[in-house]
């Protein structure tokens, strides 16, 4: 299971749908896409669904790191 998160990890791309790894707790519901690269090992996401404890994020782009991020769909 670990070598699989890896591997998705690694594909991250812009126009990918992703979210935070579940064991960002309480994060992982929150939805978003990939608008853009930035450096080697982080991307800017747009946040458009939100999560109760963090409804701040909906609307916000910000740079996480690929490792906390997972692909929930790929771009085509």
């Amino acid at each position: 299971m670990i070598l699989m998160n890896l591997n998705m990890r690694c594909s991250v791309k812009v126009g990918d749908i992703v979210k935070f790894q579940s064991d960002i707790q309480g994060m992982d519901g929150l939805r978003g896409i990939i608008i853009g690269e930035n450096g080697s090992l982080a991307f800017d996401v747009y946040w458009y669904k939100d999560v109760p404890n963090y409804a701040h994020h909906k609307g916000n782009v910000t740079t996480d790191l690929k490792d906390f991020l997972e692909v929930v769909s790929e771009s085509g």
